[in-house]
């Protein structure tokens, strides 16, 4: 018999874009990007847009961007959302790199007054960086920052990253909505049912796309 786990991983290509690439339902990925970024009330993002996650350099020699995902909310700020589960060496400087190709996007031909909309990108990382051994924190967000005076230079490029391994946390212990969220992310494909915690939270639609039994055949 054919044994599977009752909920997909959302630590693989195809569950991950099953739960937040659906560009007819971004809830869940609205839901994750707001608690990322701490955003509440008429902060929070209340759309958001699919773009084309495949961009190409303007020298066709030249090598070419593909996001997991790739999208704009209504006030015109650009999120790439990047999972990665295996440790990458230079992961930081792809993160960099990728960052360039929504910054060239926004450049008009003709006059132009070189205004950028925000740009985040959001890598979730399933090992830990080296860089941040010594903090205990799993979320890590930066910005283009003054050494001696630790003051904002540049607050358009932000580069968000979570660990997720260093959520050691128990369901139990969980404190915030974006705690839960790690949690979801690393043990989905383990869980059997539905915490009662999550009844009626937005996560719950996570684990309904998550459904293995609930998938089309061609999916499953």
């Amino acid at each position: 018999m054919c044994q599977y786990e009752k909920y997909i991983s959302p630590l693989t290509d195809f569950g991950f874009k099953k739960i937040f690439g659906d560009p007819d339902d971004t809830i869940l990925l609205q839901s994750l990007i707001n608690d990322i970024l701490g955003l509440e009330g008429t902060k929070r993002i209340k759309e958001i847009i699919f773009k084309n996650g495949e961009l190409l350099p303007e020298n066709p020699d030249d090598r070419k961007a593909i996001f997991d995902l790739y999208c704009i909310d209504e006030k015109g700020s650009n999120f790439i959302v990047e999972l990665q589960k295996v440790r990458q060496e230079h992961f930081q400087s792809r993160a960099l790199y990728y960052t360039s190709f929504p910054i060239q996007e926004q450049a008009t031909r003709g006059s132009w007054d070189f205004k950028l909309t925000p740009i985040y990108f959001i890598g979730l990382l399933n090992f830990e960086v080296y860089r941040f051994r010594d903090n205990p924190s799993y979320i890590h967000h930066g910005k283009i920052t003054d050494i001696a005076s630790k003051d904002i230079m540049y607050d358009q490029l932000n580069m968000i990253y979570i660990e997720l391994p260093k959520l050691k946390e128990t369901k139990e212990e969980l404190f915030t909505h974006l705690d839960w969220w790690v949690y979801i992310l690393q043990n989905l494909h383990k869980m059997k049912d539905l915490p009662s915690h999550l009844k009626g939270d937005v996560i719950e639609n996570a684990f309904e796309k998550a459904n293995f039994l609930r998938l089309p055949k061609e999916e499953q």
